[in-house]
């Protein structure tokens, strides 16, 4: 209390130091908001759902691939009479073949569907 008492200079050095001190804190806490505000705002509408559809479009390529293939295989009459010599072929390609049917039709119902209404782009 002796240096608040001592001169007017020392109460105007503490006084604007003391006001300095609180307009850099206010300041920092206003921007410090702002920012955060602002990367919550472009990972929420930008950056999330851009990774979003990025993985969806890895799925459904990776999970395509299969059903692609095995269309193809279905669909090759070489592979369809070898199955068909064989021991119980005619059951088995009858039932691959309903497999292939579900499979595809399921696909094709998923690809015209398109994303729910909460994965919106």
């Amino acid at each position: 209390m002796g240096l608040w008492k001592r001169s007017i200079q020392w109460q105007l050095i503490l006084s604007m130091g003391a006001a300095l001190l609180t307009s850099i804190l206010i300041v920092v806490g206003v921007y410090s908001a702002v920012v955060n505000r602002l990367t919550e705002r472009f990972l929420v509408e930008e950056a999330l759902p851009a990774r979003v559809l990025a993985i969806r479009n890895d799925l459904e390529r990776v999970l395509t691939a299969p059903i692609t293939a095995n269309a193809g295989i279905a669909a090759n009459t070489f592979i369809q009479d070898w199955l068909a010599a064989l021991p119980g072929g005619r059951a088995y390609a009858a039932e691959r073949h309903d497999h292939l049917d579900c499979c595809v039709g399921k696909r094709q119902l998923l690809h015209r569907r398109g994303p729910g209404p909460g994965n919106q782009p």
